[in-house]
C-alpha cells in the first residue's frame, strides 16, 4: 500500500473510531488518535525535518508509558495509536514490550509504527507484528530498490496488507510529500499567520518521550505543553480550558497564538467529523 492509501487509511480510521463522553448531558468528542514520540533520537538528519540528534539520548520509560495506557483505558479509548513523532521509533530498546503491553491494556486499539525503514529488517518487522502491531508505515527516502525490498519482505511475511510504503525519494520531478514548516521550526513558504481552520486539536493528542502532552505533532519546538502524563490525566487535559481556547481560535480561523501562529500546515486533511461534532455541540449550548 502506498502513501495516498496511508493517508486515506488514517483518515477513515479516525472517523470510524469516533467516540464521545458525556458531560452534563452533552456528548463531547473524544480523541481518536494518539501519537507517541518514544525518544529524542533518529537515524537520519533530513533537511526538511528539524529533529536534532543530541548526545543526551532519552527514551520513554515503561512507567510513563504504562501510566498513559491506564489513562487511555479510563477514557475507554479504542482508536488509533501511532509511534512516530520527532524520532525513529524502532530505536527504542523496549519497543516489543511497549507493543505487547498496549495490547494487554487496550486490546481494541489499532497500533501502528511510522518509520524511516533504516532499522526495519525482516526479523524486526516479524518481531513487532508478532508482539501485536497492526500496521507499519515506512517512509522511503533512498530509491526504488527500497520499494522492491520491502514489498518482497511484506509478501514473504504475508503482511503486504499491513505495510504501507510512503515514497519520499525524487521521482518524476517530485518527492511525493507536502512540505510544512513544523510550526515555525523551519522557514515558512507562506505568509504567517494563516487564516484558516485546523482540525488537529479536535481529534488527536501527542505524548512526548518525557511524558509531556502536546495537542499537535507539528509543534517541534514544543511551544504549547498541555501537561504531563505523570502529573495530569489525559482526559482532563483534553477537556481543559487551554485546549478549548485553541479549538475556539482555530474554529474562528485565528492562528495568532503559538504554536499555530507560526504554522503553515493545512490542518484539514483529517478530523473533520470531530470538528463538526464539536461545532454542533457549541451551537447547541450557545
Amino acid at each position: 500500500m502506498y502513501d495516498k492509501e496511508w493517508i486515506e487509511y488514517k483518515k477513515n480510521l479516525i472517523n470510524l473510531r469516533y467516540t464521545s463522553f458525556n458531560v452534563n448531558n452533552h456528548d463531547i468528542p473524544l480523541f481518536s488518535f494518539i501519537e507517541y514520540n518514544l525518544s529524542n533520537k533518529c537515524t537520519r538528519a533530513c533537511s526538511f525535518c528539524p529533529v536534532k540528534n543530541d548526545d543526551d539520548v532519552q527514551f520513554m520509560d515503561l512507567k510513563t508509558y504504562d501510566e498513559s495506557l491506564k489513562q487511555l483505558r479510563d477514557a475507554d479509548f479504542a482508536g488509533l495509536i501511532i509511534y512516530s513523532g520527532f524520532s525513529e521509533p524502532l530505536l527504542h530498546p523496549g519497543l516489543a514490550r511497549f507493543i505487547s503491553l498496549t495490547k494487554e491494556r487496550l486490546p481494541d486499539v489499532l497500533l501502528g509504527i511510522a518509520s524511516n525503514g533504516d532499522l526495519a529488517t525482516k526479523e524486526k518487522i516479524r518481531q513487532v507484528f508478532d508482539c501485536g502491531l497492526d500496521i507499519l508505515a515506512l517512509s522511503l527516502y533512498d530509491d526504488e530498490h527500497q520499494v522492491e525490498s520491502f514489498t518482497s519482505i511484506g509478501n514473504e511475511l504475508k503482511l503486504k496488507d499491513k505495510i504501507f510504503l510512503r515514497r519520499r525519494f525524487l521521482k518524476d520531478g517530485n518527492l511525493n510529500m507536502i512540505y510544512c514548516n513544523r510550526a515555525g521550526a523551519l522557514p515558512a513558504a507562506k505568509e504567517m499567520p494563516l487564516k484558516r481552520n485546523c482540525y488537529y486539536p479536535f481529534y488527536m493528542l501527542y505524548i512526548d518521550c518525557n511524558g509531556d502532552v502536546l495537542f499537535c505533532s507539528h509543534d517541534f519546538n514544543k511551544q504549547l505543553i498541555l501537561g504531563s502524563v505523570g502529573r495530569d490525566h489525559l482526559l482532563q487535559l483534553w477537556k481543559g480550558d487551554v485546549l478549548e481556547r485553541v479549538r475556539i481560535n482555530l474554529h474562528e480561523k485565528c492562528r495568532t497564538h503559538l504554536p499555530c501562529g507560526k504554522c503553515d500546515v493545512t490542518g484539514t486533511v483529517m478530523g473533520e467529523m470531530h470538528y463538526k461534532k464539536w461545532k454542533e455541540l457549541k451551537n447547541t449550548s450557545s
